[in-house]
């Protein structure tokens, strides 16, 4: 009986040890690190310390401080960070200059070392003068050519007299991040005017020196004490002097030149040819180059004033294979123009061979060629839409690009969608005054379906829309050239301004929609 009953027990302890479950390690902390103390206390004066402690109620982590962390004004050097378990200390590497007061804002730096919790607008102000600055600044900054905020973009505060070189050589006075809404509040500033400037900083130095970092500013020194809401429109900033970055070659006898600025304040050649056919991009920082020179490299001369630079061109490798010449003339695309045009686009730029007129008979279609300067070439032609999908054939020989290289037969649809498959867009303009609009029609991917120029209240009917969601766009087209142009800081030009209709349009099959669109002064922003 006993060794019966000892069995027993041993069996439950077997058992019981074999069913042990692991501790759950209790609720998931989701509480940012709090500040116990600072060191010295927040908003002092007469700040003469060089360095500042901060103790936190947990473990602390500091994620990528030179990112995160913005401090306002900027100091001469940057500070040292260090993190001791759950106390951050900062020390300032050079002298705190006088009578300012100071704004560390620490984002998304700080945060708890397990859970990596952050905390979330924390800021330490202080002042070496005698008293905390309180005034502040806010705005709105949006791309120039779209309306919308981007990212990476700094609001900056100069002295008043500061020349404009000065502003992309010298570090603000005071600067704050803009947020993902694209606002901006500039805070604990003196009464005083200042230069306010905005720039999408993508390297983290204040300046607008990269191609690809937008710059906007006010027209007039702002007035802190004014409380005024200002808004920057950003855009590409030309440097004073365009400077060629690169040449690639993209096929035989073209290269593709790249620029830091705009490149239509130089002149460009080709070392022993002829350029026969250019393409700028829209903000004239690259260039496409079509030549009568078909060696393996090619040597692209750009001069400025009295200074040239030549950059040569080589035969790209086969990661990026150029078209070989049985490519070379293939048609690119179709894309409506205006309300009664459609825009036909060749790969390559060509001429008009022995077709000719007997081609347009033929086709029934009358093409109008796009060309470049005084060239015989062009890559872009326009012809009437027809009333009803047709395909669109040009034979064996009608073209010829600048090498000698004919067309094959080449055979393109052109779809007419017809009351059935599309929409209508009756569209009211009703502008404040007269004054040159262009309007653009824009898809999803915001690429232009069609652009129309008007100069007085006007009514547009957009016909053969394709069912589907799309923008309009406005375009105070102040100089006439029928496009959207861009800003220059050191001349003091503002880009041209750009208006959205306030809501998504969907266009249906066999629908049509009536719309007012009442544009005011909007040349001048109104």
């Amino acid at each position: 009986m006993i060794r019966k009953l000892l069995y027993i027990m041993i069996t439950f302890l077997v058992v019981s040890c074999a069913n042990k479950v692991a501790p759950t390690g209790g609720m998931v902390d989701t509480e940012p690190p709090k500040v116990l103390s600072i060191t010295p206390p927040d908003k002092s004066i007469l700040f003469s310390s060089d360095k500042v402690e901060f103790e936190f109620d947990e473990f602390i982590e500091l994620k990528e401080p030179d990112k995160q962390i913005f401090i306002s004004p900027p100091l001469d050097a940057k500070p040292k960070y260090t993190v001791l378990k759950k106390k951050l200390i900062i020390e300032f590497t050079k002298p705190l200059k006088p009578n300012l007061t100071y704004t560390i804002n620490f984002g998304g730096a700080l945060r708890d070392i397990h859970e990596g919790n952050a905390i979330e607008g924390f800021k330490y102000i202080f002042s070496t003068g005698e008293y905390i600055d309180s005034l502040k600044i806010t705005g709105t900054v949006v791309r120039a050519d779209n309306t919308r905020p981007e990212k990476n973009t700094i609001a900056l505060l100069y002295p008043a007299s500061y020349s404009d070189s000065l502003i992309f050589n010298s570090i603000p006075e005071y600067y704050c991040l803009v947020d993902e809404s694209g606002n901006f509040t500039l805070e604990n500033l003196r009464n005083d005017e200042y230069l306010l400037v905005c720039i999408n900083d993508k390297n983290n130095n204040y300046n607008a020196e990269l191609p690809e970092e937008w710059v906007g500013y006010n027209d007039a020194p702002v007035i802190v004490k004014d409380q005024l809401n200002y808004k920057i429109r950003l855009f590409p900033q030309y440097p004073v002097k365009s400077v060629v970055v690169n040449a690639k070659k993209i096929g035989h006898g073209a290269v593709r030149v790249s620029f830091k600025g705009d490149g239509n304040k130089g002149n460009l050649g080709i070392v022993g040819g002829r350029v026969i056919y250019k393409k700028w991009s829209a903000f004239a920082d690259t260039v496409d180059i079509y030549s009568d020179v078909l060696t393996d490299s090619i040597a692209v001369v750009y001069q400025v004033e009295n200074k040239a630079d030549t950059l040569w061109a080589y035969k790209a490798d086969s990661k990026n294979k150029t078209v070989n010449s049985s490519g070379m003339l293939q048609i690119e695309n179709v894309k409506r123009d205006g309300l009664d045009s459609l825009r036909l686009a060749f790969n390559y730029p060509v001429k008009f061979t022995s077709g000719g007129a007997e081609r347009n008979q033929r086709s029934k279609l009358m093409l109008t060629p796009i060309l470049y300067a005084d060239s015989e070439f062009g890559k872009e032609f326009l012809f009437k839409r027809p009333d009803s999908t047709c395909l669109l054939e040009i034979i064996p020989g009608d073209f010829e690009n600048p090498i000698g290289i004919s067309n094959d037969t080449l055979i393109k649809e052109i779809a007419v969608l017809g009351e059935r498959g599309s929409g209508i867009i009756e569209l009211n303009i009703i502008p404040e005054r007269e004054q040159n609009i262009i309007i653009q029609l824009l898809d999803k991917n915001e690429e232009i379906v069609t652009s129309f120029k008007i100069n007085s209240p006007n009514k547009l009917e957009i016909s053969e829309i394709a069912p589907g969601e799309y923008n309009l766009r406005a375009v105070a087209d102040k100089n006439k050239n029928g496009k959207w142009d861009t800003g220059n800081y050191y001349e003091r030009i503002q880009p041209e301004r750009v208006y959205y209709y306030p809501e998504k349009i969907t266009v249906r099959a066999s629908w049509s929609i009536q719309l007012d669109w009442k544009l005011n002064n909007i040349e001048n922003g109104n």
